[in-house]
């Protein structure tokens, strides 16, 4: 692992010997201001548990030049458990502007006398740096004295000075005192002097907690009792920064403008720092011409080549370093970045500015009593020119989009500008940060349910979920997000194998980040025994994950909830048959979040879709229980079982029985369309004589025979005109036609009889052959009737299109060439006709036929 320069120099600063710390603790007598209070030591069988603090008292002087802050604690040890937490007495401080000084350690052991148990060479400095994981150093020291001979029922009394405050606070105070703690205490107690004429404010988290505000001599004192606290019980998934204890707040400053005023000045560049920007936006300018691009990669630039360190040591709690000492070392913390993204917005042609702000319960500085201490973290402001949007821009994240509209923004809520005539908290606006989606496409193709299942899987992370996805691939590796992806696959289906790597794409620009998986699965889906396939999927990735499951459901503090987050997955079953189910959809919601489920059938295709969207960022204790119980009804629906039973296949005699009588249909109406078709077969004068017919019910030969019935129709038009020396096509042809026709009846038979599932689908060669056939003869038989009856219009589109009905239609209703009406029936009489007739044209009232749809061109289904 590489190891920054700051890490070393930290190891080198625990290397040093305990003696350089050692001149930052001392011992001496309690100071004469602080005012001694007894404890009692009974009645403690009502607070169970390892330790029971006694007396928890706090007393802070601001009268001299420099505040002191005494703290005694008095804790009785009640089992074996509580040995290790009393036996080691520890004490922090800065060693930069704080010392410590310890008064008292003693020991009541059998309610006898006190044994002092205090030697200055027992004490180890150490330097622990809490927050190094997160790459934030401070300097904070840690005395420690581990107790020898320590048993239960032993009592200990000890208490100690803290002296100094930042020096870059001035003579300005302000601070926070517990009320409460997580163990039992009996007695509780605080205590402050200040001088008489100080404009203290202060507030407490609960009406019903006095404080005591007093006037003695030359000095103002406020004091606070506190009798048989009981522990305050640790709750997870608290909100962040909620703090669950009771406090009390103190404080000197007047108001907010003061805070900004005193820190504006620390966010000034020099000389040198305003050279390097003025280069460092310069070589920017050149990349990007648009003024909103040189922006956003200012602000690429400082937050991915700028390492985070923080190096809050002594100044550097408040005091940011020059932009020139942050760009040479190429890292630096929240202030450093703030001031060097600052200084190059700037130069860039936008507005900027530092915001003070609070990582983690912002909400709450509306109520917050004016400090600098109330804020923990620095951001920028960042807004164009003659616009009123301000992006609240976080210098040390990674890995974030690259457009001031698509990138995510930590919700802050409120925080405090550093400008000129600052006089206010500045709220953050809401409607600028994007959405957090997700999108999760999961797909399971069978080609047949013996084969393993193909499984896809698209994943879509949008605004602050791509940023979190971004920084794992970032942070991991892919190798390592992609065994992750897989292994949670492989819970779920413990048979799946992954065919490659995953494919990612990611695109900056509009913090869309996309990965695809792709799995076999052998036997997912699994034979019942009695001819029903079952298939279990699960769509509890991302919506269960993000499902507030607090362990502890009796509390007293909300839970927290990821906001704004919407969860699209979408789940689809492809099989080799169609689903026979119907499509459904509900919904759950209520005051914390809203789940919409749907399923929909497409042919082949199950689609279930699951919609997760948070609406709001914490759940109320008193909504919980309806949000425990949805959640629970949202879970089931995660879980999806899927059943399907195959048609069953038909016996051999059952599919003879099926088809015999189409088949018998087929031949029966051949023969009476046969029949009734030659059932005249005149000339008149050596003209032909057209009999009249229904043309409905042509339209029905037509549609129940899968048109056979206008093969035989062009049969019996060629047999017609070949009596007056016309022939359609040859002979050969004319029963190659039919053969054609025979054969593919015959397949057609046979392959109801093979699988009658085909009833529900026309064969391809149906498709192709018999329009070809119709085709052929339309044509052949509007060549041949235009130069027998040259007179007569006949139109070729309706003539090849409607074919028999379109030539019926118009040759059965032909007049006479002396304008009377032809007396052409169904059963003509020679006699009728004189040796003069002629045939014209000229179209009589007829009964309309419809055109056959070609999806109609299908065996007589019974």
């Amino acid at each position: 692992m590489r190891m920054s320069a700051i890490f070393l120099l930290w190891l080198s600063l625990i290397g040093l010997p305990s003696f350089a710390f050692a001149q930052g603790l001392t011992v001496g007598a309690t100071p004469s201001w602080v005012v001694g209070r007894p404890f009692a030591a009974s009645s403690v069988t009502a607070f169970d548990g390892p330790v029971t603090y006694l007396l928890v008292d706090r007393q802070d002087s601001f009268v001299g030049p420099q505040p002191q802050f005494y703290i005694r604690l008095v804790g009785l040890v009640n089992n074996p458990a509580g040995l290790d937490e009393l036996s080691q007495i520890t004490a922090e401080f800065d060693p930069s502007f704080e010392k410590i000084i310890f008064h008292e350690l003693n020991i009541i052991r059998n309610q006898g006398k006190p044994k002092s148990a205090l030697n200055l060479q027992s004490f180890e400095m150490i330097r622990r740096e809490k927050d190094s994981e997160r790459q934030i150093f401070d300097g904070s020291i840690t005395a420690s004295y581990l107790l020898h001979d320590l048993r239960v029922g032993d009592i200990i009394d000890y208490s100690y000075s803290v002296v100094g405050q930042q020096p870059l606070l001035g003579q300005r105070r302000s601070g926070i005192h517990d009320l409460n703690w997580s163990v039992p205490v009996l007695e509780a107690h605080v205590r402050q002097i200040w001088p008489k004429d100080t404009s203290l404010r202060w507030t407490v988290s609960r009406p019903d907690l006095s404080i005591q505000q007093k006037i003695e001599g030359s000095q103002l004192i406020t004091e606070w009792t506190g009798r048989k606290l009981p522990p305050t019980l640790e709750e997870d998934m608290v909100p962040a920064g909620l703090d669950p204890m009771d406090t009390y707040h103190f404080s000197t400053w007047r108001n907010w403008a003061e805070v900004a005023d005193w820190a504006l000045p620390f966010y000034q560049v020099d000389a040198k720092s305003e050279m390097a920007i003025q280069e460092l936006a310069a070589g920017i300018r050149k990349q990007f011409s648009d003024p909103k691009s040189q922006v956003e990669e200012a602000i690429r630039f400082v937050q991915d080549e700028v390492r985070y360190v923080g190096i809050e040591i002594g100044s550097g709690s408040f005091k940011p370093r020059q932009p020139s000492e942050v760009l040479a070392r190429r890292f630096g913390d929240c202030k450093d970045k703030a001031l060097l993204l600052t200084s190059l917005v700037k130069t860039l042609g936008y507005e900027a500015f530092p915001i003070l702000v609070k990582s983690e319960g912002g909400s709450r500085l509306e109520h917050s009593l004016p400090t600098p201490l109330a804020f923990n973290h620095v951001v920028v402001g960042v807004k164009a020119p003659n616009q009123s949007d301000v992006y609240w821009v976080d210098g040390t994240l990674q890995s974030q989009g690259l457009k001031l509209e698509t990138k995510d923004y930590p919700q802050l809520l409120i925080g405090l500008p550093l400008q000129a005539k600052t006089q206010e908290l500045l709220r953050q606006n809401l409607t600028l940060i994007p959405e957090g989606r997700v999108e999760y496409l999961e797909s399971f193709v069978t080609s047949s349910f013996h084969e393993p299942v193909q499984l896809n899987i698209k994943s879509r992370f949008i605004g602050w979920q791509a940023e979190k996805m971004r920084s794992e691939l970032a942070n991991q590796g892919i190798a390592v997000v992609g065994d992750g992806l897989a292994n949670y696959v492989k819970k779920l289906y413990p048979t799946a194998n992954s065919v490659a790597d995953p494919r990612i794409e990611d695109d900056r620009l509009a913090n869309v980040l996309a990965i695809e998986e792709n799995y076999t699965i052998p036997e997912l889906w699994l034979d019942d025994g009695e001819g029903v396939w079952k298939l279990e999927i699960a769509a509890s990735a991302y919506i269960n994950s993000y499902l507030s499951q607090p362990q502890k459901v009796k509390r007293l503090n909300p839970v927290f909830q990821a906001y704004p987050l919407v969860i699209h997955h979408e789940q689809e079953i492809v099989i080799p048959a169609k689903w026979d189910l119907k499509s459904e959809s509900h919904s759950i919601e209520n005051g914390s979040f809203r789940y919409q489920f749907d399923q929909s059938v497409q042919n082949h295709s199950l689609r279930f879709v699951h919609v997760f969207t948070s609406l709001s960022g914490e759940i109320a204790v008193e909504d919980l229980p309806k949000y425990l119980q949805d959640g629970e009804d949202v879970r089931q629906q995660l879980n999806r079982f899927v059943h399907f039973r195959p048609a069953a296949t038909p016996s051999v005699w059952q599919r003879f029985f099926l088809v015999f009588p189409q088949v018998i249909g087929l031949f029966v109406l051949f023969l009476v369309a046969i029949g009734w078709q030659l059932q005249q077969d005149d000339l008149v004068q050596g003209q032909i004589i057209w009999p009249k017919r229904s043309l409905l019910f042509m339209l029905l030969l037509l549609i129940f025979s899968s048109g056979a019935f206008a093969l035989f129709w062009y049969v019996d038009a060629d047999r017609r005109l070949n009596k007056i020396g016309h022939r359609i096509l040859p002979q050969a042809v004319k029963w190659l036609s039919v053969a054609i026709f025979a054969a593919i009846l015959t397949t057609r038979g046979i392959q109801l009889m093979m699988d009658p599932d085909s009833l529900k689908q026309i064969p391809p060669v149906m498709l192709g052959t018999v329009p070809l056939l119709h085709l052929m003869w339309s044509v052949a038989t509007l060549r041949l009737l235009g130069k027998e009856f040259q007179a007569l219009a006949l139109k070729t589109f309706p003539a090849v299109i409607l074919g028999p009905l379109y030539f019926q239609l118009r040759l059965q209703n032909l007049t006479m060439a002396d304008g009377k009406p032809a007396r052409i029936s169904s059963d003509p009489s020679p006699q009728e006709f004189s040796e003069s007739s002629l045939l014209s044209t000229g179209l009589h009232r007829a009964e309309e036929g419809e055109e056959p749809r070609t999806d109609d061109m299908r065996p007589f289904n019974s």
